[in-house]
């Protein structure tokens, strides 16, 4: 076995409502500058690349950091497959955009550059030092090279659905076999009560993104002093399926009593899932699955039965 994965969400005495986890993700990482050079050697800079998801963009003249779009732009989101979004510019208001992280893969078909993008809305009200966080839509873009210095795009989508999205902190992609590597999109809640972050595994095939493992959640709640929290360790087994290797997802559940500063542990199991890849569908599916376990556990130590 190998490649541990370590979800974002800590065992519950740890954590401290999921700011830890924004703090070390969300801002580990200085932004790029649009200006600069998406690669030592070529010429094609980040404004190059950003350009083809937001076509009419343009640099802040005050911050190499932000550049502005002057059009709405129709994305899919790439989670909710029913759902498409237009992020809406208006008359006097641009879409303000930043590059929130940057990340590399290979797979058979060479190198790819992933670009994770923040876009906030002309509408949306910003909080000082959040605004790229809290109010932001996240756009998924990859780009694969195109000769020996341009790149092309090659999919681009709509991510979010949590307050906050990023690629996993630990371990951001997967070797999942002699196909390739895949990144792992992280999305994380900031409340406390009946909450869920998720994890989902993503790569690029010959249509664009392919969704390989759906938003595995791990759940927590915090009311009434009374909680539960949980954790998730991936791992790639080493037997395979067409080239993609197995997944073991083993999740942690706990809970108790107490406070946030000072929880009382009294309740905790293990539940472990093993995923294989399915030729036919393109994507994982759990062939080990303790859901109905797991939830029934969890529906144990649900907060506030008593008002219920």
């Amino acid at each position: 076995m190998m490649s541990s994965l370590s979800a974002r969400v800590p065992s519950f005495a740890a954590r401290s409502l999921m700011i830890v986890f924004c703090a070390a993700a969300c801002f580990a990482q200085d932004p790029p500058h649009f200006t600069t050079k998406a690669f030592s050697g070529s010429n094609v800079s980040y404004y190059d690349l950003v350009r083809d998801v937001f076509p009419q963009l343009r640099i802040s003249e005050t911050d190499p950091e932000e550049a502005f779009a002057h059009n709405s732009i129709p994305l899919r989101h790439l989670f909710r497959e029913d759902k498409v979004k237009i992020l809406e510019a208006s008359l006097t208001s641009s879409i303000t955009i930043n590059i929130a992280q940057r990340l590399e893969t290979t797979d058979k078909g060479g190198k790819v550059l992933w670009l994770m993008l923040n876009a906030v809305e002309p509408d949306k009200e910003a909080c000082a030092g959040c605004y790229r966080v809290v109010w932001a839509e996240t756009v998924l873009a990859a780009y694969r090279p195109v000769g020996q210095w341009n790149f092309e795009l090659v999919d681009a989508a709509m991510i979010k659905t949590g307050d906050i999205t990023a690629f996993d902190e630990e371990h951001p992609k997967l070797s999942l076999g002699s196909h390739g590597q895949a990144v792992v999109v992280a999305n994380v809640s900031q409340l406390s009560a009946g909450a869920q972050d998720t994890f989902s595994i993503v790569d690029v095939g010959n249509d664009g993104f392919r969704v390989l493992l759906r938003e595995f959640a791990v759940k927590r709640d915090f009311r009434c002093a009374e909680w539960y929290s949980e954790a998730a360790q991936i791992r790639l087994l080493t037997n395979a399926v067409k080239g993609y290797k197995g997944i073991r997802i083993r999740v942690i559940s706990e809970g108790g009593t107490g406070d946030l500063d000072y929880p009382n542990l009294s309740h905790r199991r293990r539940f472990t899932y093993i995923f294989a890849w399915q030729p036919r569908e393109q994507k994982y599916r759990a062939v080990v699955d303790p859901d109905g376990l797991r939830r029934r556990f969890l529906k144990r130590l649900e907060p506030c039965k008593e008002y219920q």
